[in-house]
Formats: C-alpha cells, sequence, structure tokens
C-alpha cells in the first residue's frame, strides 16, 4: 500500500485540480432542483399531484373563423413580436433624434 501524494493547495487552481468536488456539485444541484419544484413529489400528498375535473368547462369557446371585419381590426394592431421593443416605463426619451 503506497503512501497518498500529498499536494500544494495554496492556490485555487491547485484546489479546482487536486480536490474531487462531483458530491458537492451533484447536491448542490440536488438543492436547487428541490427550490424550484417544491418538496420531492414523493413527499407530496396525492391532493396536491392530482386533480379530478368533476365539471367540464363551460368558459371554453370553440373556435370559429374570424370574420373579414375582425381580420382587418386585428391587422390594425401592432404586432406581438414588437412588443418588447416599446418603451414601457414612464420616462421620456433623453435623446429625441433617435
Amino acid at each position: 500500500m503506497t503512501a497518498r501524494k500529498r499536494v500544494s493547495k495554496k492556490l485555487k487552481k491547485s484546489w479546482r485540480k487536486n480536490c474531487d468536488t462531483t458530491d458537492v456539485d451533484q447536491f448542490l444541484d440536488n438543492k436547487r432542483l428541490e427550490e424550484r419544484l417544491g418538496k420531492a413529489f414523493s413527499e407530496r400528498p396525492n391532493e396536491a399531484l392530482f386533480t379530478i375535473d368533476v365539471k367540464p368547462d363551460t368558459d371554453h369557446k370553440p373556435s370559429v373563423m374570424l370574420s373579414s371585419a375582425e381580420r382587418k381590426k386585428k391587422a390594425l394592431k401592432p404586432a406581438k413580436c414588437f412588443k418588447s421593443l416599446e418603451i414601457t416605463t414612464g420616462a421620456c426619451d433623453p435623446i429625441v433624434k433617435r
């Protein structure tokens, strides 16, 4: 049996090279996952995981074709893809020439 080789851990680079941190990384990943999802699924009660629908949704409207007037009205609205470019704050633009 050979003695374990001792290495210097003076610098951060040496710590990263000579230390095994996989168990710590795995533990922290599990903790982060638990924070995102809440408790483990095995520990949650069945009522929190599943719901039983007794009545159908009455608010659901069947999809229908839009009339030409509704299509024209919808075409006048700005596209949703440009929503992120709009100014949402109350401040005015400091450079007016833009």
